[in-house]
């Protein structure tokens, strides 16, 4: 779990040139941007590549980094910021998963695992049907309220440090984040149960 002010204090080693310190902010936090990255590109060997390059990014830019502000706020920058950029300079980006032919699971059709409970075959479909179908509605957002959705409610970020990763005022999140959720609404009002 990341600690803020021991985040800073590796960050200070970090810039130093100290390995160990960097190894534990990775650590530290290469679930969390994978996590924010798989959800920009529903694939797990480009999420692992974007990852590799946010880190490799931080450690380069250490020596001038400044502790104005949290590191995670810091590493989700350049995260954010590497995504836009890759997708700017027209870098082939994975189709997303709705457009993928054949489609198949999130899971890559390996089947849900259910930690030791028994789930009817019709109710494990329902769940893969509403979850593929929130995947797809995530997908078809405009990127920069899927940003701002992403780092909000999988990522558990406060709406001023996703306008600080963002650069945007903390109105412009709030607004995007209430039209993403809008869009959601209607979307998946199929799913929802009156």
């Amino acid at each position: 779990m990341p600690n803020p002010e021991r985040d800073i204090e590796l960050m200070l080693r970090v810039k130093q040139g100290d390995h160990a310190a960097f190894q534990e902010l990775y650590e530290a936090y290469k679930r969390p941007l994978a996590g924010f990255l798989y959800k920009m590109t529903y694939d797990p060997s480009v999420t692992e590549d974007c990852v590799q390059e946010v880190f490799l990014r931080a450690w380069r830019a250490a020596k001038n980094w400044e502790p104005t502000g949290k590191v995670s706020t810091y590493l989700f920058t350049i995260a954010h910021n590497y995504w836009i950029n890759e997708g700017k300079r027209g870098k082939k980006r994975p189709a997303p998963f709705s457009q993928i032919a054949g489609g198949g699971d999130e899971d890559g059709g390996r089947g849900e695992e259910f930690a030791g409970k028994d789930v009817e075959p019709i109710e494990s479909m329902e769940k893969r049907e509403l979850r593929n179908a929130v995947r797809k509605a995530i997908e078809e957002l405009p990127e920069h309220e899927r940003v701002v959705l992403v780092l909000s409610e999988y990522e558990g970020l406060k709406y001023q440090e996703i306008g600080q990763i963002c650069g945007i005022p903390e109105g412009t999140v709030k607004s995007r984040i209430w039209k993403a959720c809008t869009r959601l609404k209607k979307t998946l009002a199929k799913y929802v149960k009156s």
